[in-house]
Order: C-alpha cells, then structure tokens, then sequence
C-alpha cells in the first residue's frame, strides 16, 4: 500500500508499509533505492526514511527525501547483526514543508549475507 509520510499524525520513527525481516545471519547491505511520490517543497526539515533496526532501534542507512520522487544510495555498506530485524521506517518527520505530500511507493534493498552455506 502507499502511505503519506507527511501525515501529523506520524512520530517518528515510524514503520512504513513494509513487512520487516528476519535474517539469521549478518547482512550488509550494498543498496538502497526508494520511490515516492511527492510534491513537497520549502521543508526546514525534509523527511529521513531509513534500513531500520528494530532489535536496537537504530537506523542502518538513512535517505532524506527532498524535492524528488526517487533516491538511490548508490554503492554503500551497512554492516548488520545475525538475528535482528530489520524493517523501513520514516526516522525524521518533515516539518515547515510550504506545500505538498510524500506518499511512500515502495524501496528495493540489495545485500549479501554473510557466513551463509
């Protein structure tokens, strides 16, 4: 489903329409690539969505979603722990935004794991 990440009635952080994941084995994550779409603007604080460990409650990677409608981290590595959760979650809640809304379309993650047979 699509959610607006600059509802008022969001405190970050906040899980986002993702299922989060269990991974028995130590992940590090190479990309991060999310898809909105928004039309916000004049933002003194644009939203943050982030790789999110829920085990610790700390994000992985974080993206801040500005005047665009896709973000691609590029080439990066966040390291994780054998036998956390990991879930997509909106860390940073926009505020000041002049216009507009941000609905959260979807991401796509890319990893290795490590120690698997």
């Amino acid at each position: 489903g699509v959610q607006d990440v600059c509802s008022s009635d969001l405190t970050a952080p906040y899980q986002l329409n993702v299922v989060p994941a269990y991974f028995d084995k130590s992940i590090t994550f190479l990309r991060f690539i999310i898809q909105d779409s928004g039309t916000l603007a004049g933002c003194t604080t644009w939203p943050v969505v982030s790789l999110y460990d829920r085990t610790t409650s700390t994000p992985i990677y974080s993206m801040t979603l500005t005047n665009a409608t896709g973000w691609d981290s590029g080439d990066i590595s966040a390291a994780t722990t054998a036998g956390h959760v990991i879930g997509v979650y909106l860390t940073t809640t926009p505020v000041g935004c002049t216009s507009g809304t941000t609905t959260f379309l979807g991401y796509a993650a890319t990893y290795k794991m490590t120690g698997a047979n």
